[in-house]
This record gives structure tokens, sequence and C-alpha cells, in this order.
């Protein structure tokens, strides 16, 4: 009881101005009751009637014009949209899209990485860093596009933290490295809503996965990207993370021009146990690809450096914006509803039945 009490003092309405109604109730009701139907009887004396017991005709219509009066508040309550608090939920206009596009070659396998004292594969190492990189940007939406020798999904743009970090445990490498075809994929999430709503309709990371690009267009033909968007006020981004060199599918450089084209920035980061020589960095595609866009050439030789790397971009693509929220609310009009014509059919069987005025 104190549990229901409780829910119903939380209640908020949505368009209170209604309420100012309840104030006509009492008057509409009163008018009703003196213009309605007078009783009458045809006998021309009613002392055939004087031995049937008394009314108390007074407290029967009192009782009657309350339930009207409560069930017409009811009514007036339900229009006023009542609904109980249940939490803030963030503005997802706002923030920054991050698009992860991750090397799953088999490469990534190999252990000459270091988290905790203890040696464990490139690709570990790199989903230990994004997991915290993602849990540290409060507003902004992350997605996930792995590639091999394919592209393929592994989790849309979502506000779901701990899905992304379910999503990097289901990861398996493959053969192959189409880092081309992994840009040119996150170009397309990144752009298309209708996609970024998979969020909400995909209940295992793992389904995500299995559904690779090769599945869904003809790998002769190159899908194409539908429309320009321009600059707006959400910004894109793309974080590319590779170890090898781009050896199937659509040119890295290609890939990059359409993202400079749809103003997506892509910082890149090379994992690489030895640092490339600064002679030969500009030589190596993902400089390049990070310099055609806009973005940063990164080199990660252990964890620590892969930490740091995801910090100075952590940095770089903070936004300065009036965090929006928005309340999240449970719809109670129904309760309002259902008791009013409740009461109403209440005060309308009566009237018929038991306090029915003589004709």
């Amino acid at each position: 009881m104190n549990d229901l009490w409780s829910r119903i003092t939380e209640v908020r309405f949505a368009y209170p101005w209604l309420l100012i109604l309840w104030m006509a109730i009492p008057l509409v009701v009163y008018w009703a009751a003196r213009h309605g139907p007078a009783g009458s009887i045809t006998f021309s004396s009613t002392k055939i009637l004087a031995g049937l017991a008394k009314q108390n005709r007074v407290s029967r219509g009192f009782f009657l014009r309350l339930l009207r009066m409560l069930g017409l508040a009811l009514i007036v309550a339900a229009c006023a949209r009542p609904r109980i608090p249940q939490g803030e939920i963030p503005d997802s206009e706002k923030g920054i899209d991050v698009m992860l596009a991750l090397d799953f070659s088999g490469s990534m396998d190999a252990e000459d990485y270091v988290v905790d004292g203890q040696k464990v594969s490139r690709l570990s190492a790199l989903s230990s860093v994004i997991g915290e990189f993602v849990k540290g940007r409060k507003h902004d939406r992350f997605g996930i596009v792995g590639f091999a020798k394919y592209p393929y999904l592994t989790s849309p743009l979502t506000l779901d933290y701990d899905w992304i970090t379910a999503a990097l445990k289901s990861i398996k490498t493959e053969g192959g490295t189409a880092v081309g075809e992994g840009i040119h994929m996150s170009i397309k999430y990144l752009l298309s809503d209708e996609l970024s709503r998979a969020s909400k309709e995909v209940d295992e990371p793992e389904k995500v996965r299995e559904t690779h690009w090769y599945d869904m267009f003809d790998m002769q033909e190159p899908f194409e990207i539908e429309g320009s968007r321009g600059p707006d006020k959400r910004q894109k981004v793309l974080i590319v993370i590779s170890d090898g060199l781009s050896n199937t599918g659509m040119s890295p450089m290609d890939a990059a021009k359409i993202a400079k084209d749809e103003h997506i920035r892509i910082h890149t980061i090379r994992i690489n146990p030895g640092v490339v020589h600064p002679s030969k960095v500009q030589k190596d595609v993902m400089f390049q690809i990070a310099r055609e866009t806009g973005g940063e050439f990164f080199q990660a030789t252990n964890t620590a450096t892969l930490l740091s790397i995801y910090q100075q971009i952590d940095r770089m693509e903070k936004t300065v914006i009036e965090q929006k929220r928005f309340q999240n609310f449970d719809e109670v009009f129904h309760w309002f509803a259902w008791g009013g014509v409740g009461l109403l059919t209440l005060e309308f069987l009566l009237w018929q039945t038991i306090k029915r005025r003589l004709p």
C-alpha cells in the first residue's frame, strides 16, 4: 500500500494547465441537476403514496453528484497526461559519433604486449584500452567495425558502453587485412541514421559480428554512400587501428578521400612493437590516411603508449556543449481514465436502478 501511495505522490502532469477545468466541474454538475428532467406522477392525488417510506432525496442527490464530479475530475486529470518520472537519459543529438575500425587479422593474436604484468595479445591489450577510453566519454556514441579479409559490423553506434565492452569480447581474428574496406564501411555506418538505430534491435554482439559485409553487397561493385552529409552539429570521428599493411580490397587512400569529402576526421594508430623510423613514417599509408583527413598518426609500441595515445585523442576530440538531458517517464493516464469511466458508469447505474426517480 505504501509503494502504491509513493508512486501516486510522484505523479507529474505534462499539461497541468488543463487542471483548471476542475473549477468548472461543480458548476456543470449543479447546472445539470437544476435543468434535468423533474420527477412527476400521473395521479390527481398523492394520498395513495402516503404509506410509502420516505427517501432522503437530499442525501441521494448529493452522493450521485459527488460520484459524477469525481468521475469528471479523473477524466480531466487523464487529459492532463499524468506520468511518473523514471530517471534521466542523455540527449543523443549531442556529443560525438566515434567509429572504431579495428584490425582483426591473425597477426593481432601475437602476444607481445603486457597488461597487469602478463603477456597478452595485441588484440587483448587493444580491447582493454578501448574499454577504458569508451567509459570516459559519457555523452558520445561509439561503434565498432572490424576488418580482416572483409569488414563487418561488431557494434553499431550506441550510448550503451557495456554493450561496446561485450562486443569487444566477442572478437575473433581471421586472415587478411582490408584497411580500405574497413574505413569505407565505417563511413557508411557513421552517416546512416537507420543503421545507428540498429543498436536497439540487436540482442547479442556475436549476432552482429556474423553479419559480414559480403553477405549484404556484391563484392564486384563497391557500394555507394547515399547522399553527402556535410558539416553538422554532431561531429563524426573515425579511429583506425592496424598492425599490418592493407593487402586486399579497396585502396585505403580512396576510402580516406571519401571520409574527407564527408568531413570525417580519421586518427590512425599503428600497432607495432618496433618504432618506425621517422624517415619512413611519411611513406606509411596509415600516416597518409590521417594527413589526408586532418587527423593524427600514432605509433603504439606497448600498452602504455597505446593508453597514452587514447588519452591524447580523448583530449583532442573534446566538444564544448551545453549538455541537455531528457526526463524519462512512465505514462499513467490510463489509471485516471479508467477510474473516471468507472465512477461515471457507477453513477449512471445507480440513477437507473436503486436511486431512480419516479417517472
